[in-house]
């Protein structure tokens, strides 16, 4: 057999066992409801229409699998935590777990605590942290690694948010993450912020580097290319996104493999491509900071895919 005919029987062997499971769902009339959260550009809500990269992903998974979904939104505009000891849940999470939601969908990250109350389906989306500044303070810096060596900003993130507590978590173990974590706490009641507001001000009119999650950076730095976003190429303070379900859910094997045929097939990428690149921002360092970073989150994104793929056939 030749490699070009061993390539073909590959693919055609992958693809039957991505596209064959998700046959069985076919022909479904239920409508299952998803709870989300409002946030550009995963969810944006106009006159009660809604659009954005989880409305794209949920319509592909609706396509692949023929199970048809509705989306509200979430009532508390949280997306939810649970306590272990009163059995309290409240946002997204709060909404699945009591059976209100068949499932929750949204830039919600994956988290030990959460997975107490629900499953989650493999992640849409694999990332680390990043920093937001304006190009003029950045130029030439490119990297996570560039922030903490080479730079002088202030450096702030959400006070008390998901970013914070994961890199309090890991600074032990990484030098340049514990410089990082410590300069957010040098002058907490200036640097931290409650809202994306505040921190958007500090950025266009301070010495300022704003951490928080690469996807939520990149969307930010293709809306106005005054801004640069540097990323972590090393994954020091990795994060996923992901589909939440009841741990009774008889969907998520379904949804799972419709997300893994949807990485196959390269859907996953134009999403990507669509809802956080800019090409008018497009040049010089910028150019090469996202396409890096889309890059990476492709590779990572269909590695763990195809690594499934063989653990199943094993």
């Amino acid at each position: 057999m030749t490699d070009q005919s061993f390539q073909y029987l590959f693919r055609f062997i992958l693809a039957i066992l991505i596209i064959g499971p998700l046959y069985s769902s076919f022909g479904s009339a239920k409508i299952l409801a998803g709870v989300t959260i409002e946030s550009a550009p995963f969810i944006n809500v106009d006159n009660n229409k809604f659009t954005g990269f989880c409305v794209d992903l949920m319509n592909l998974i609706e396509e692949f699998t023929g199970l048809n979904y509705s989306l509200y939104i979430v009532s508390d505009g949280t997306y939810g935590f649970g306590n272990e000891h009163t059995g309290k849940v409240s946002g997204l999470i709060g909404d699945v777990y009591l059976k209100k939601a068949d499932f929750a969908i949204a830039d919600m990250t994956v988290t030990e605590k959460r997975k107490q109350f629900v499953n989650f389906t493999e992640p849409f989306l694999r990332f680390s942290f990043s920093a937001l500044a304006r190009r003029s303070l950045v130029k030439n810096l490119q990297t996570m690694d560039d922030l903490a060596v080479k730079s002088d900003l202030s450096i702030g993130t959400f006070m008390n948010g998901k970013t914070m507590i994961n890199m309090q978590l890991v600074r032990d173990k990484i030098r340049n993450v514990q410089w990082l974590y410590d300069q957010l706490l040098k002058n907490r009641s200036k640097n931290l912020v409650t809202k994306l507001d505040d921190a958007m001000y500090k950025i266009y009119h301070e010495h300022y580097a704003f951490i928080q999650e690469e996807p939520k950076n990149l969307y930010l730095a293709s809306k106005d290319c005054q801004l640069k976003m540097l990323y972590d190429q090393n994954l020091y303070v990795p994060g996923e996104y992901a589909i939440a379900f009841r741990h009774d859910s008889p969907h998520i094997q379904t949804f799972n493999n419709a997300i893994r045929f949807i990485k196959y097939k390269g859907y996953l990428k134009r999403l990507i491509r669509k809802h956080f690149y800019n090409p008018q921002c497009m040049n010089g360092a910028s150019n090469h900071q996202q396409q890096n970073y889309l890059f990476q989150l492709l590779i990572v994104s269909i590695s763990l895919s195809l690594s499934l793929y063989w653990t199943t056939i094993r």
